[in-house]
């Protein structure tokens, strides 16, 4: 069941919230629904794999990624230093928590388009 307490505490707060924000708020009750019926997440469910580059380039059929590697990281850092220059915190949990922009995320996403 939902902890709703905190919030129970605060009526005011919490239906100013509401009221302000209808769609994010049930869409944040869904999110906290459904993480709390996942239960908690294994310490050991996303550990890095070694060399996942390589094995992902072998599933796709493409040749090794050394060079697309190299091209992604002499890239990287001005893309980085280009969003923070607009006022975008990229990289690992910048994004509610999320690993959106999380270099190894991204280089996966590179590996597939290139």
């Amino acid at each position: 069941m939902l902890n709703l307490q905190p919030y129970l505490l605060r009526p005011i707060t919490t239906l100013s919230a509401i009221a302000s924000d209808p769609v994010e708020s049930w869409m944040w009750l869904r999110e906290q629904y459904a993480v709390q019926r996942e239960g908690p997440t294994p310490p050991d469910l996303y550990k890095a794999e070694e060399d996942w580059e390589s094995r992902l380039c072998a599933l796709l059929e493409v040749s090794p990624p050394g060079e697309m590697i190299s091209e992604f990281w002499d890239l990287w850092p001005k893309v980085i230093k280009e969003l923070g220059a607009k006022g975008v915190d990229a990289g690992p949990e910048s994004f509610k928590g999320w690993n959106d922009g999380d270099a190894g995320f991204v280089r996966a996403i590179w590996l597939l388009v290139r």
